[in-house]
């Protein structure tokens, strides 16, 4: 690839990640307008899997812009929890509550741990953790698709959410080296 492309390109995938954490709080405040919220929702969603597609597409990966994705994810997926399990009937359930409470404990151990033994800021971007990423995203459409079925939903994802979490502690606690790409415990490129 040419320079001057690559010069072009470089930024791009951070001024995605970047964009997405500010649009993820805005969508906070955005309940109350559906079309706003749901065009800035599917901002997110495309902007998250965009940032990385380009990055690696055309070389320009950067620790920096595995910092802003991982920032990003973190605070468009609790506020999207947070809107979510406000507005439906899961919270209702004292032990689907526990649970989500839960995940994000872990999940704010995994950031500490990070920081701690690895001396940086940081979320890994596992496989389980992009499908129980993904498997969040795609719960709000499910919801209002079928909110008969979404209970049931919510605690598979939510249980699946669990087991990335844990399998993310593992990885943490188990490798020497930061690798913020690693795909999972049994990935040949870690420890």
């Amino acid at each position: 690839m040419g320079r001057e492309i690559r010069d072009k390109v470089r930024n791009l995938p951070n001024i995605l990640s970047i964009s997405r954490l500010i649009v993820s709080v805005f969508l906070f405040f955005l309940g109350n307008y559906p079309i706003l919220f749901t065009s800035l929702y599917l901002y997110c969603g495309i902007s998250d899997v965009a940032d990385g597609f380009i990055a690696r597409r055309w070389k320009v990966e950067s620790t920096l812009g595995a910092k802003l994705d991982s920032m990003g994810d973190f605070i468009f997926y609790l506020l999207i929890t947070i809107i979510f399990f406000t507005h439906t009937v899961l919270m209702d359930s004292i032990i689907v509550f526990c649970l989500v409470i839960f995940v994000f404990i872990l999940k704010l151990l995994n950031i500490i741990i990070t920081k701690i033994k690895f001396h940086q800021w940081g979320m890994l971007h596992t496989i389980g953790n992009k499908l129980s990423g993904l498997l969040v995203y795609c719960m709000l459409p499910v919801y209002i698709l079928f909110p008969a079925i979404s209970v049931i939903v919510g605690i598979v994802i939510i249980a699946i959410a669990l087991a990335a979490t844990f399998e993310e502690t593992l990885v943490l606690l188990v490798n020497k080296e930061y690798n913020p790409n690693c795909k999972g415990i049994f990935s040949d490129k870690q420890r």
